[in-house]
């Protein structure tokens, strides 16, 4: 089965040309690779994760192979963006989800 990759296709419908270009691909197969079908190489997984500023990781982008790709990054405590709960735009309302992460940073 096809795996959307949500924050992917978020960040493609805000992003302009010069964003597309900074990854290395067209908007056109960032589109396939953010509706799963097609996976992005090594090279440009990269480069999505440096033009998204993270939000799209590679280890998001290549799951069942990014540890043998990038074996330095498996070795590294996961970032906040990683352990923070992913929020959906119901959840944009302020008032508490009811789990028990906080969202907020000190």
């Amino acid at each position: 089965m096809r795996t959307k990759n949500q924050p992917l296709l978020s960040w493609l419908k805000t992003a302009s040309d010069d964003d597309v270009a900074e990854t290395g691909t067209t908007r056109g197969y960032l589109r396939l690779i953010g509706y799963g079908q097609k996976v992005a190489s090594a090279e440009m997984a990269a480069g999505i994760e440096r033009a998204t500023l993270g939000t799209v990781s590679r280890q998001v982008l290549r799951p069942y192979d990014w540890a043998r790709i990038w074996p330095e990054l498996a070795e590294l405590p996961p970032t906040l963006n990683q352990m923070m709960p992913q929020s959906s735009p119901a959840d944009q309302s302020g008032k508490p989800s009811g789990n028990s992460y906080s969202t907020e940073v000190a």
